[in-house]
């Protein structure tokens, strides 16, 4: 007897508490905007959990704004001094069920209007009420406003003072308005001359061959003068000619690449010393491939050579000189590539990477001074370009593949491209 009274109580006390934990739920679903005509319909999904009787569902709507009911069911439905009415004397037996009305925006002024609801019911005679959260609708299109991005203003001159003999210092002032960001110089220079940074800016200076660049990550915005300089020492270049010194400025602006180039001055302020030679030399450029990624963390620099063939080889393994019809599609922003050989003369790729490291792959040819590179792969980011390459390291014999970028087709060094890409630097 004790056994089936304490089981009696245990299933009453697991009915009470699962009829407590059951709630009245209230959902709605409506559009967020309404762009062409002035109304809209709103749909209300009513889980009544276990009640039953009398129950009402009312919304109160703003003047200017009409409703009329689409699917009422059993309930009555009225619209009287902006309150919109669903009356039910008994709820329908299904559990859920949905009730939705149409409203009507008649005041051609009012662009927003909520849209929320109370849902009041009887639980042993007493009142219950439940909210529905209120949403915003907006009525007419969305205006977008484009902000004006204003126009970039630069405008560069290059001064070159000669300071003793072969020695000079060059000197490039930039005036400029609503330029951020990315920015760089770079001044190509006699090979084989000496140069020493002396004002910077905040830049952050390499020499990389011929090339002179000063380089900023985030360009000032808090100024519109700034100037860098540089000592050039051209008692061993190649060429004696300071005027050979060419340049220019790049940066990004509404997310692409702008250029401009430096123009050389028009005289040069020579010091009161014997008159400098400027006799180009005839020496032929020998161009030596020694393009690095970083200066702390760098890819090895080599100069590349074509390999030699084995004795096996027949003479049509060879590398013979023919001329580049490859020529790499155009590209737009910075790409980067993995470099596997260079040489001054050309191969038909497909062939003889094919027979000299059975390789399969796609080959791309560029000219870069004065030197045919060969390249595989194209990423726009660097972490896949360094995968590629530790795979070409390991699995084909490539003396020292390495990766190279390029930025619209022109190339650069890595450093920069991660700069511009915002991207680290992985081992």
């Amino acid at each position: 007897m004790f056994k089936i009274l304490a089981f009696t109580l245990n299933l009453v006390t697991l009915i009470f508490f699962n009829f407590l934990l059951e709630d009245v739920t209230l959902e709605q679903s409506l559009p967020d905007r309404v762009e062409e005509g002035n109304e809209f319909m709103v749909t209300v999904t009513i889980d009544k959990s276990t009640i039953e009787g009398y129950a009402k569902f009312q919304v109160v709507l703003p003047e200017g704004v009409t409703a009329t009911a689409v699917e009422k069911g059993i309930a009555k439905f009225n619209f009287q001094d902006n309150k919109a009415k669903f009356v039910w004397m008994t709820l329908p037996e299904d559990r859920i069920f949905e009730i939705s009305y149409k409203v009507v925006v008649t005041d051609s002024e009012l662009k927003e209007l909520k849209v929320g609801g109370t849902f009041s019911y009887l639980d042993e005679n007493q009142r219950m009420t439940v909210d529905l959260p209120s949403r915003t609708v907006f009525m007419g299109k969305e205006e977008i406003i484009v902000e004006e991005i204003p126009e970039a203003e630069v405008t560069i001159q290059r001064t070159i003072k000669n300071m003793d003999a072969n020695l000079y210092k060059v000197t490039l002032d930039i005036h400029y308005a609503n330029i951020s960001g990315f920015a760089k110089i770079q001044d190509i220079i006699p090979r084989n001359s000496d140069v020493t940074p002396e004002s910077t800016s905040d830049a952050v200076f390499s020499i990389l061959d011929t090339k002179v660049k000063f380089v900023w990550m985030n360009f000032p915005e808090d100024k519109n003068d700034i100037s860098v300089s540089y000592l050039i020492d051209l008692t061993q270049a190649e060429s004696k000619n300071i005027t050979s010194v060419s340049g220019e400025f790049a940066f990004i602006h509404e997310g692409s690449s702008q250029k401009i180039k430096i123009e050389n001055p028009d005289a040069i302020d020579f010091v009161d010393i014997e008159e400098p030679d400027l006799a180009e030399s005839t020496n032929p450029i020998v161009p030596v491939e020694t393009d690095s990624v970083l200066e702390a963390k760098e890819e090895p620099i080599l100069t590349e050579v074509i390999p030699t063939p084995t004795e096996k080889e027949t003479p049509k393994q060879e590398v013979e000189s023919i001329p580049v019809t490859q020529v790499p599609t155009p590209e737009n922003g910075v790409i980067y590539k993995v470099q596997v050989m260079a040489s001054r003369k050309s191969v038909e790729t497909k062939s003889y990477f094919q027979k000299r490291f059975n390789y399969l792959g796609t080959v791309q040819v560029d000219s870069h001074n004065g030197w045919i590179k060969y390249l595989t792969g194209g990423f726009d980011n660097y972490v896949s370009a360094r995968d590629l390459r530790q795979n070409h390291k390991e699995d084909y014999d490539f003396q020292g593949p390495f990766v190279v970028a390029y930025n619209n087709g022109d190339r650069i060094t890595v450093q920069e491209a991660l700069m511009i890409t915002n991207q680290k630097w992985v081992n």
